[in-house]
Protein backbone atom coordinates (compact mmCIF):
# COMPACT_ATOMS: atom_id res chain seq x y z
CA UNK A 1 0.00 0.00 0.00
CA UNK A 2 0.96 3.46 -1.03
CA UNK A 3 1.37 6.08 2.19
CA UNK A 4 0.05 9.12 0.64
CA UNK A 5 0.43 11.56 3.44
CA UNK A 6 1.72 11.44 6.73
CA UNK A 7 0.23 13.08 9.74
CA UNK A 8 2.75 13.72 12.67
CA UNK A 9 1.30 12.97 15.77
CA UNK A 10 2.07 15.92 17.95
CA UNK A 11 0.36 19.05 15.84
CA UNK A 12 -0.36 21.55 18.19
CA UNK A 13 -3.35 23.99 16.23
CA UNK A 14 -3.44 27.78 16.99
CA UNK A 15 -5.54 28.81 19.70
CA UNK A 16 -9.58 29.89 18.51
CA UNK A 17 -9.93 33.58 18.66
CA UNK A 18 -13.11 34.39 20.05
CA UNK A 19 -14.63 37.40 20.43
CA UNK A 20 -17.96 38.50 22.55
CA UNK A 21 -20.70 40.27 20.64
CA UNK A 22 -22.99 42.80 22.56
CA UNK A 23 -26.74 42.30 22.41
CA UNK A 24 -26.84 45.99 20.38
CA UNK A 25 -24.03 44.08 17.60
CA UNK A 26 -26.02 40.98 17.38
CA UNK A 27 -29.54 43.14 16.64
CA UNK A 28 -27.05 44.98 13.83
CA UNK A 29 -26.52 41.61 11.89
CA UNK A 30 -29.94 40.03 12.09
CA UNK A 31 -30.66 43.86 10.48
CA UNK A 32 -28.45 43.39 7.73
CA UNK A 33 -29.42 39.94 7.36
CA UNK A 34 -25.90 38.69 8.39
CA UNK A 35 -28.33 36.54 10.78
CA UNK A 36 -31.78 35.96 9.17
CA UNK A 37 -34.71 37.02 11.73
CA UNK A 38 -36.14 33.64 11.97
CA UNK A 39 -33.36 31.65 11.87
CA UNK A 40 -33.29 30.35 15.52
CA UNK A 41 -30.61 32.36 16.94
CA UNK A 42 -29.84 33.73 20.57
CA UNK A 43 -27.16 35.56 22.16
CA UNK A 44 -26.02 34.27 25.37
CA UNK A 45 -22.64 35.66 27.54
CA UNK A 46 -21.76 37.30 24.19
CA UNK A 47 -21.72 34.29 22.17
CA UNK A 48 -24.23 34.12 19.21
CA UNK A 49 -25.85 30.29 19.77
CA UNK A 50 -28.14 28.35 17.54
CA UNK A 51 -31.22 27.05 19.79
CA UNK A 52 -32.53 23.67 19.29
CA UNK A 53 -35.39 23.34 17.19
CA UNK A 54 -38.40 22.34 19.17
CA UNK A 55 -40.60 19.32 18.31
CA UNK A 56 -44.29 18.45 19.17
CA UNK A 57 -43.13 17.15 22.56
CA UNK A 58 -41.27 19.63 23.47
CA UNK A 59 -43.99 22.10 22.66
CA UNK A 60 -46.67 20.07 24.59
CA UNK A 61 -44.70 20.12 27.53
CA UNK A 62 -44.04 23.87 27.39
CA UNK A 63 -47.91 24.28 27.47
CA UNK A 64 -48.08 22.19 30.09
CA UNK A 65 -46.13 23.69 32.32
CA UNK A 66 -47.20 27.14 31.47
CA UNK A 67 -50.97 26.23 31.99
CA UNK A 68 -49.57 24.78 35.64
CA UNK A 69 -47.95 28.09 36.57
CA UNK A 70 -50.52 30.16 35.47
CA UNK A 71 -53.09 28.31 37.41
CA UNK A 72 -50.79 28.44 40.26
CA UNK A 73 -50.08 31.77 40.46
CA UNK A 74 -52.62 33.40 38.38
CA UNK A 75 -52.06 37.32 37.11
CA UNK A 76 -49.33 38.20 39.65
CA UNK A 77 -46.49 37.88 37.05
CA UNK A 78 -46.18 37.73 33.66
CA UNK A 79 -45.25 34.21 31.85
CA UNK A 80 -42.98 34.56 28.79
CA UNK A 81 -42.97 31.78 26.76
CA UNK A 82 -40.43 31.11 24.27
CA UNK A 83 -39.94 34.92 23.76
CA UNK A 84 -36.86 37.39 23.74
CA UNK A 85 -35.48 38.53 27.22
CA UNK A 86 -33.01 41.34 27.20
CA UNK A 87 -30.84 40.75 30.28
CA UNK A 88 -28.03 43.03 29.98
CA UNK A 89 -25.28 44.03 27.37
CA UNK A 90 -24.46 40.18 26.57
CA UNK A 91 -27.46 38.51 26.73
CA UNK A 92 -30.82 38.08 25.00
CA UNK A 93 -31.98 34.55 26.06
CA UNK A 94 -35.03 32.83 24.67
CA UNK A 95 -35.96 30.78 27.46
CA UNK A 96 -39.25 28.35 27.49
CA UNK A 97 -40.44 29.78 30.00
CA UNK A 98 -40.04 33.06 32.08
CA UNK A 99 -41.92 34.44 34.72
CA UNK A 100 -41.81 38.69 34.76
CA UNK A 101 -42.45 40.69 37.23
CA UNK A 102 -45.64 43.05 36.71
CA UNK A 103 -44.16 46.73 36.48
CA UNK A 104 -46.42 49.19 39.06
Amino acid sequence: MTTIFEVEENVIAPPIERRKFTTDEYQKMTQLGILPEESGWEIINGEVIRRMSIGSNHAGTVKRISEIIRDAIGKTAIISVQDPIHLDKYNDPEPDIALLKRRS
